[in-house]
């Protein structure tokens, strides 16, 4: 693996006002060659605001952003071949091509005519390299999520870019295309480049991060390696307090020969729906420890928490997307295969 020293991309002492509100308050954030940095923090904690000012959409009202040590250019058409950003929403053209899109701006050609033989072969160029996989003179329109998404990641890779920003990546993949996205972003760090990966998937950032930072209330109030922090740890500086504090006296985890009352109950529910039993999952950033619930036919039964609680991964066991540790998910009283 290409790793640096000297940050590709790098906020310094960032400070942003929006009239009485501070969306930022002398942040500074590093992201290395060859390293993955986790971005958290709850919805209004200045994730969008920084990611923001470093790709030179909004100007800091103090701090500056370097690259490769260097102070920004002033005028951010400077930036292009830096720093680049998918954002969740896509940001491709329906109508044009793929080639079309990857160097819309920056079309190949002479005395004001594009070159399109030449577009389509150097996109074809970089897809290869990169083991991308998608028609060029496709429009974007007919791609899928995924697709359109590699097309934002090439057109970065296609202006050199060796810093990329991922604004919730996976908010609109399922299950395969989130592990085929980490597969390329492990790639991309194995040849240099700094990725910053915004998510409020803490699970992902366990998974393909090597470094955590968070966000609260235009603060950094946490920045560390992933192996030196856990999810309670982000979570506790996300919110600000102590979480779980109940652990200081742990209740009594049912035993398999001695179910819980609410296991009981929930097993033996007349005309249950859904019956969910003792689910446990231990994994990176998520835990589930007995939770159990019964759905009856005509109720709603919502399930709340903060990001990280387990709230999403139980809906997720549920749904069979992912198999858990230990525990039944019941649908009518047949029992549903794991996973």
């Amino acid at each position: 693996m290409t790793v640096g020293t000297v940050p590709a991309v790098e906020a310094a002492g960032i400070h942003k006002r929006f009239g009485s509100t501070y969306a930022l308050r002398g942040v500074g954030l590093s992201l290395l060659p060859g390293h993955c940095l986790g971005l958290v923090g709850r919805n209004g904690a200045g994730k969008s605001t920084l990611v923001s000012i470093l790709s030179g959409i909004l100007t800091a009202d103090a701090g500056q952003v370097l690259f490769d040590g260097q102070p920004a250019p002033s005028d951010t058409a400077g930036w292009r071949g830096r720093i680049a950003t998918v954002f969740q929403h896509s940001m491709v053209v329906p109508s044009l091509t793929v080639a079309e899109n990857v160097f819309l701006g920056s079309q190949p050609g002479k005395a004001g005519f594009v070159d399109w033989r030449e577009m389509r072969a150097r996109t074809r160029s970089v897809m290869a390299e990169w083991g991308f996989d998608v028609n060029v003179s496709a429009p974007c329109g007919s791609l899928t999520v995924e697709q359109r998404q590699i097309v934002e990641i090439v057109r970065a890779l296609a202006a050199g870019t060796r810093c990329l920003l991922l604004d919730e990546p996976t908010a609109a993949l399922e299950r395969g295309a989130v592990q085929r996205l980490f597969e390329r972003i492990r790639q991309l760090r194995q040849s240099g480049v700094a990725i910053l990966y915004i998510s409020h998937h803490l699970e992902e950032v366990f998974e393909i991060c090597t470094e955590a930072a968070v966000l609260r209330d235009g603060e950094l109030v946490l920045s560390a390696p992933i192996a030196g922090v856990s999810k309670d740890d982000l979570v506790t500086a996300m919110v600000g307090q102590i979480r779980h504090p109940e652990r200081a006296h742990p209740a009594r985890q049912p035993s398999p020969a001695s179910p819980s009352v609410e296991t009981a109950a929930a097993a033996s529910a007349p005309g249950a729906a859904l019956t969910v039993s003792d689910i446990a999952l231990d994994s990176p950033g998520t835990s589930l420890h007995g939770v159990s619930l019964t759905v009856r036919p005509g109720e709603r039964v919502g399930i709340t928490g903060l990001r990280g609680s387990g709230a999403t991964t139980l809906a997720r066991i549920v749904a069979g997307a992912v198999a858990p540790d230990a525990g039944t998910v019941r649908l009518g009283g047949r029992a549903l295969r794991p996973g």
